[in-house]
């Protein structure tokens, strides 16, 4: 079986899973932080639009849980618990955003949302801030 071939390397999914969430998070986060297009203001705009109450207060949260949290599991530090705030991020995405979308256009969000639950579920690995600090 595969298992038994890939089996030395089970340590090493953690960390293929915080970095490919990272990199997604910093690279959509960013633009919400930094703008220009669409900016904290454009961002919060939009969520204002959408119905959510305080959309600046909002806008800053996910940009931050996104260029903040993003740059954590990349590091391995707070892994679970930024992990777990992407889950609830994303589930609120899927239950309302995209709500009425079809499913081709849900598909990267539910891969997202999968990746963090599974970072909740695993942790950060053994090659991570975490396995040194705690």
């Amino acid at each position: 079986m595969l298992t038994a071939i890939f089996s030395p390397y089970v340590g090493f999914v953690p960390l293929v899973l915080r970095l490919a969430l990272s990199i997604i998070l910093i690279r959509h986060g960013w633009p919400k932080l930094f703008g220009p297009n669409p900016g904290l203001k454009g961002f919060a705009g939009w969520l204002g639009s959408m119905g959510f109450p305080f959309p600046i207060f909002w806008a800053l949260v996910v940009a931050l849980l996104e260029v903040v949290g993003g740059v954590a599991l990349a590091l391995g530090f707070l892994t679970q618990w930024v992990a777990l705030l992407v889950v609830i991020e994303f589930a609120v995405i899927m239950l309302t955003v995209k709500m009425k979308q079809k499913f081709s256009e849900k598909e990267f969000d539910l891969l997202i949302f999968a990746a963090a639950l599974a970072l909740v579920i695993l942790g950060s690995g053994s090659i991570s801030l975490d396995s040194l600090l705690f």
